[in-house]
């Protein structure tokens, strides 16, 4: 057998019946120190294509997710209407940030004020809403297209200017350590507007688990 012949047996024998790659790491070990030019633990994976990549895994009865994302860059959640997405057939659930099963709802790395899901305000372009869980990746896309956001657009803050400028409007408009925005100003929604008011109800986790399962397959 040919140099190559083995390459292709080798290389077809990687992948499972269902044709997506399983492993994460080729097994080299390193024997030297330094000064030593060492091998990644994935590189011929990931140069032969068998390398195992989060979209190529896969599990029976899997849920597939697409996040719903902001399309302004600072503004006020005035409503949130999922009601179109949880009638998409394959749909099993559609979270907000009330839906989220955790009282921690912010991260971050040094100071923890960025929401899992947007509450009451969004604060830059592309921040997550809503997630959306169906039984294929294109149905749940479909389904958080049909979410309905309504915005009402905050000032932008675009240069440190104008963040420090005395009028500034605050980005996040409740931490301890920054000044806060008199009553009226533009830093935030009102108090009486720290939460949207859904137009229909969101799916919980315990309220999905209780919705009947439709048929797998592509929609």
């Amino acid at each position: 057998m040919s140099t190559a012949s083995r390459r292709t047996t080798s290389s077809r024998a990687a992948f499972p019946p269902n044709g997506a790659p399983t492993k994460i790491t080729q097994g080299t070990r390193t024997r030297g120190g330094i000064g030593e030019s060492t091998f990644r633990p994935d590189g011929i994976l990931k140069v032969t294509g068998e390398f195992a990549y989060s979209s190529d895994l896969w599990h029976e009865d899997m849920l597939w997710g697409h996040i719903l994302r902001s399309t302004v860059a600072h503004a006020e959640i005035v409503s949130l209407d999922t009601a179109e997405a949880l009638a998409v057939p394959g749909v099993h659930a559609v979270m907000t940030y009330d839906d989220l099963p955790t009282d921690v709802r912010t991260y971050g790395l040094e100071i923890q004020d960025t929401p899992v899901l947007a509450h009451g305000k969004v604060r830059h372009h592309g921040e997550p809403v809503a997630i959306v869980a169906a039984d294929h990746p294109e149905t749940a896309r479909r389904a958080a297209a049909k979410i309905r956001v309504e915005y009402r657009e905050l000032p932008v803050v675009t240069d440190e200017a104008s963040a420090t400028a005395p009028d500034a409007v605050l980005v996040h408009e409740n931490r301890a350590d920054l000044p806060q925005s008199p009553p009226g100003s533009t830093g935030g929604p009102p108090s009486s507007a720290t939460s949207p008011t859904p137009t229909s109800s969101t799916a919980s986790p315990s309220s999905a688990a209780t919705r009947p399962r439709p048929p797998r397959g592509p929609t």
